[in-house]
């Protein structure tokens, strides 16, 4: 993944306050964390967990990274960092 592009719409989605407000309502943000790594906050747990894959529970959406030798460098109940090559990043809306 290009990650001038991927960090501008990083950058677009939430800007400092909306990232607050977003986590304290439940959701999902993501970060750019150097040139292959994503940092996650706000996730509900792991859904799939691959070294090509890796998806992650949220409120309403899941977030889903997929790429080449996909690690998780550190993980807690709300925050994860995700290391390997990355190729890209989705959120999808939970089917209800």
């Amino acid at each position: 993944m290009n990650m001038k592009i991927y960090d501008r719409l990083i950058k677009g989605a939430f800007s400092p306050d909306d990232r607050e407000t977003a986590l304290m309502r439940g959701y999902i943000c993501v970060k750019s964390a150097g040139g292959s790594g994503l940092f996650v906050e706000g996730h509900r747990g792991l859904t799939v967990f691959s070294s090509s894959e890796i998806s992650f529970s949220g409120k309403e959406f899941s977030l889903r990274v997929t790429g080449r030798g996909l690690f998780l460098r550190a993980l807690s109940k709300e925050r994860a960092l995700v290391a390997g090559e990355l190729c890209a990043v989705y959120f999808e809306r939970d089917r209800a």
